[in-house]
């Protein structure tokens, strides 16, 4: 549906069309998931609407009951009730359950009404509005015949988890059919494998569950991979799993701070230049218990434990997300993101930031030039708006100016600017998206995004990898250089030789891309002027190669503009690339302006830093910062 309205050049106020008694009706409701649903008797599913306040006044709104539909509010924007401004939207999640569904289905509404008042939150039948007759519920009851699996973390249901390190509990697998699954087999990839128990035998009954069991060491093997839940007479298997482990702790940054971007209270001067983790004035103001960093070109985003998110550094276009007016004022400190309390992951663009909530949703602040935030505006915002359509995100990348958001279902959408093909839609058409696309095509399987400058990047369940974009210097690992790739491609393996695979985590910032292995070994591809692939050359590299002088397995990279990382097991980090603000953390002063910087064509050890546990997510500046334990 939102690839209707965008083909159709629609914007919010015209996306909504006919229902009751006028053109357009009172309360827009515009599908974001299809309403044409076959629901199995011992099964649920999930549909959403986009619901407007059309008229002049602000309303109160709630839905009308429908047998076996029940409003999910955590799952999307609308409350119950909920209050919506005049042109104001909300995302109305809804979940089916087969169960409590009349045998002849559901074949209308959801109709929202007004309330009838304050002290009365039952829906007033004299205003109501329902979907269009081809967008309204169409809903049929099935039988179930088979065990159906399920995954659950803390009695919520879920496609995918984020768990911490130091930590311990359990991830549930229920069968909720109605039939014996046998020969069940729960596959985890190694070394994550020694982090888990299974706890789940060769067959599960209907109605019960087990659990595996897991207890996260500190320093780990971090990032993503995939679980598989495969069984016989399950309607759904194999039932993948994609999990995501991740650091916790307080943050040291170094290297560039023209505009405080390493948050500790000050604008260090070229003379006195944080070069290094032993310096003092690399440690963040404020926080302690850090999971994610990413950063911008002039500011730097954390989320917390708390599920909160913190930022610093330059807010002239609300890249800081504190709601000040703007250009809103430079912060040396952290400070919060507003209305902001259950991210789950963030990426810090150029010039605006984006976060995933747990409810599946998108919220994005800061530069709106070409439609970046999602929300079909081009305005830019201090405050976080929500992505237009997007209920069931998993991870989120912010480019240069687009973004990208992997789901639930392992398909990667993407708004913003397209001008190089960026968007993965199979065009290089110069006119932006202002909305969510329709999926990125040819990728139904990834786990993980991230976006460079102009060029796209998904890992894949199968460790592989695909990117998209512009590929002048070889950004998109095809192993040729071309002007721009505006579908995914499969990216090459290592010297050009067969296909990449066994990777687990990327980063991707400027014109290159680094990727992590399962074996501890990083790869690199794309622009090598500053020697940020790390290969031992300044060639530029249309196919991944190896960074040289990593001295023990990496856990985890990131990519700056013109440097890159690794954090190695043993809690050490090694950087290579160009130093001109003392972005390695070699602890030597950069030279001034007048003499050329600092190049270091293989890694580096960063000194100092002996108890890293995760890494910038990527950076625009010159800067590198880790979690440390």
């Amino acid at each position: 549906m939102i690839k209707q309205w965008l083909k159709a050049g629609f914007f919010t106020s015209l996306i909504f069309s006919g229902v009751v008694d006028a053109a357009i009706p009172k309360f827009g409701l515009a599908p974001l998931s299809p309403t044409v649903l076959q629901v199995p008797s011992n099964a649920s599913s999930s549909v959403s609407y986009l619901v407007r306040n059309n008229t002049s006044i602000p309303r109160m709104l709630t839905m009308q009951p429908l047998p076996g539909i029940a409003q999910v509010v955590n799952a999307g924007t609308c409350s119950n009730p909920f209050y919506l401004n005049p042109g104001q939207t909300c995302v109305l999640a809804l979940q089916v359950n087969g169960s409590q569904l009349p045998v002849s289905g559901i074949h209308d509404g959801p109709v929202i009404c007004k309330t009838f008042g304050p002290g009365n939150n039952s829906p007033d039948p004299f205003l109501c509005s329902r979907p269009s007759a081809l967008e309204i519920l169409n809903i049929s009851v099935v039988a179930a015949t088979s065990g159906h699996l399920l995954w659950l973390y803390n009695g919520v249901p879920v496609t995918n988890v984020d768990l911490l390190t130091d930590t311990s509990g359990n991830i549930t697998l229920s069968n909720t059919g109605i039939n014996t699954v046998t020969n069940l087999q729960i596959s985890i990839p190694a070394p994550y494998n020694a982090y888990f128990s299974n706890g789940c035998g060769a067959s599960l009954l209907p109605n019960s569950s087990c659990n595996i069991s897991y207890n996260i060491p500190s320093p780990v093997f971090s990032n993503n991979f995939v679980i598989t839940a495969t069984g016989l007479n399950a309607d759904n298997s194999p039932l993948p799993l994609s999990v995501e482990i991740g650091p916790v702790g307080p943050v040291q940054c170094w290297g560039e701070n023209n505009t405080g971007q390493l948050g500790n209270g000050t604008t260090t001067p070229p003379a006195l230049p944080v070069t290094s983790p032993a310096d003092p004035l690399s440690v963040v103001l404020g926080i302690t218990n850090a999971t994610e960093i990413s950063g911008g070109s002039t500011y730097t985003c954390s989320m917390l434990a708390t599920g909160q998110v913190q930022c610093w550094g330059a807010n002239n276009l609300g890249q800081l997300g504190n709601g000040a007016p703007l250009p809103g004022a430079t912060s040396l400190t952290a400070v919060n993101v507003i209305g902001i309390n259950t991210a789950v992951d963030i990426s810090a663009g150029e010039t605006h930031a984006c976060a995933v909530l747990a409810n599946g949703t998108v919220q994005c602040w800061g530069a709106n030039n070409v439609g970046q935030l999602g929300n079909g505006l081009t305005t830019n915002s201090s405050t976080p708006v929500t992505v237009a359509g997007i209920t069931n995100a998993v991870e989120v990348s912010a480019g240069f100016y687009h973004t990208c958001a992997v789901l639930a279902n392992g398909q990667v959408s993407c708004w913003g600017g397209n001008d190089f093909g960026q968007l993965g839609n199979g065009t290089t058409a110069p006119l932006p998206q202002f909305f969510p696309a329709a999926p990125v095509i040819g990728v139904d399987n990834a786990i993980a995004i991230t976006t460079s400058s102009f060029t796209s990047c998904a890992l894949l369940a199968n460790t592989q990898v695909k990117c998209w974009g512009v590929n002048n210097v070889g950004q998109v690992g095809m192993g040729q250089f071309s002007p721009s790739v505006p579908t995914p491609t499969t990216v090459v393996g290592v010297n050009n030789v067969g296909v990449l695979s066994g990777i687990t985590d990327l980063s991707g910032r400027g014109f290159h891309t680094t990727a992590l292995g399962s074996n501890g070994l990083v790869y690199a591809w794309g622009l090598n002027n500053a020697a940020q692939l790390g290969n031992g050359t300044l060639d530029n590299s249309p196919f991944p190669t190896m960074v040289l002088g990593i001295s023990a397995p990496a856990i985890d990279v990131s990519s700056g503009l013109v440097h890159a990382c690794a954090l190695l097991i043993n809690g050490q980090m090694q950087c290579w690339g160009k130093n001109e603000f003392g972005q390695l953390g070699l602890g030597n002063a950069p030279p001034p302006p007048s003499v050329p910087p600092d190049i270091y064509t293989s890694a580096q050890t960063v000194l100092g830093l002996t108890n890293g546990i995760g890494l910038l997510e990527h950076g625009s500046a010159a800067i590198s910062c880790a979690i440390v334990s």
